[in-house]
């Protein structure tokens, strides 16, 4: 295909480009190249451009007989992209929205639980399948998982650990074991969205979920929608046992944004900026980016620092950080300059804070520091957390 895309008088003569790579890519030589969203691609070439550039397409689309060629290859997306006239290739861009368009065909706005429409019907044309058999939305993602190799479903059982140490919070081993059934049933759902309706009502996590490849701020909103429906109304206690608490206990009541942040003494402009509230799902907040969080004024430091902060919130929602030393007394009491003391404040450090230990050499320069500088304020930084 690439040599059709690249010359334009072989792209002017009509459909010679569709047809010829069409019977490309329907070729079972072709398909056994590669599997997933990977294997529907096509590579062509900019001007002053020695590397190519590759498409993915939408396996819906591009095969679909109801729509134009022009149609069908408007959803090809570029695994490269240009930086400063030099072709950067970013293979996860183009991926991310693959899956981000296939999504789209199964969107129901109107869904408030899930978000997805259970009743589209849809057939393959993509080799092996000819096209003769129509399944519901379900059993198509089913079909592009297990036959096609597209990453769309994943198991959510518990297995052992298979290391022999105990397995740790951070463990990265593969837990998936391949006696797993990965099908789903019912009206499944986004992992995200599960952990969320686990989370908030109570509804047993399915075995199996849609593998999370949605924008952070679909996420987002889906997230708060279960969130915003709340949990079911409980069933009174019985009048005949004694009631010593007050009907709401402070834990289950909701925090405001200024009570959080004085409680973890975060500032509270850029939680603003992120439309941030104290309830949310920690592990959708994590997914925010850098460019997110930076964009509202946090920096590495004190990013972790509130990341840490919401985790120990939502385990208790009474807990609080103890009053900290401020910044000008800690470099007052171990000498450190004006200078330093105004780098340490654009780095975003708070005495005490262990994430210093971890910054890359690149953020400290940023901000100015030197080999000598920051040795010194390390030193400080060991002196007082050993105090």
């Amino acid at each position: 295909m690439g040599h059709l895309m690249r010359n334009p008088t072989e792209r002017k003569r009509g459909n010679l480009f569709s047809r010829t790579c069409l019977a490309h890519l329907q070729t079972t030589s072709t398909n056994t190249l590669s599997s997933g969203v990977a294997s529907l691609k096509a590579v062509s070439y900019i001007a002053h451009s020695r590397r190519p550039l590759t498409r993915l397409f939408c396996p819906l689309c591009l095969f679909d007989p109801d729509k134009e060629w022009t149609t069908r290859l408007r959803y090809g997306y570029y695994a490269a992209y240009l930086c400063k006239s030099q072709c950067v290739t970013r293979p996860d861009l183009a991926t991310s929205r693959v899956y981000l368009h296939l999504h789209s065909h199964w969107s129901d706005g109107d869904n408030e639980e899930t978000g997805i429409d259970y009743d589209v019907l849809f057939t393959c044309r993509y080799l092996p399948c000819a096209g003769d058999e129509e399944w519901n939305t379900g059993e198509y993602i089913n079909h592009l998982h297990s036959v096609h190799g597209y990453h769309m479903v994943r198991c959510t059982r518990t297995h052992p650990c298979p290391s022999d140490e105990e397995c740790a919070e951070d463990c990265t081993a593969e837990h998936h074991t391949s006696d797993c059934d990965l099908t789903l049933t019912g009206n499944f759902m986004y992992i995200t969205d599960a952990k969320a309706m686990l989370e908030v009502r109570g509804t047993p996590m399915p075995p199996v979920c849609l593998v999370e490849h949605r924008r952070t701020r679909m996420v987002n909103t889906r997230v708060a929608k279960i969130r915003k429906a709340g949990r079911p109304t409980p069933e009174p206690e019985s009048e005949s046992e004694p009631v010593d608490e007050p009907i709401a206990s402070t834990s289950t009541l909701p925090v405001s944004l200024d009570e959080f942040c004085q409680r973890f003494h975060i500032d509270k402009s850029g939680l603003e900026q992120l439309e941030f509230e104290p309830q949310d799902d920690h592990e959708v907040v994590a997914l925010l980016t850098r460019a997110d969080w930076t964009s509202a004024g946090f920096t590495t430091l004190s990013w972790n620092r509130f990341l840490s902060s919401h985790k120990k919130f939502l385990q208790d929602p009474t807990s609080r950080l103890p009053a900290s030393t401020s910044l000008a007394d800690f470099c007052s009491d171990y000498g450190i300059s004006q200078r330093d003391e105004e780098r340490l404040t654009e780095l975003g450090y708070v005495p005490g804070d262990g994430g210093l230990t971890s910054l890359t050499e690149e953020e400290w320069l940023a901000v100015g520091f030197k080999t000598l500088s920051r040795r010194r304020i390390l030193s400080a930084h060991t002196k007082f957390v050993a105090a």
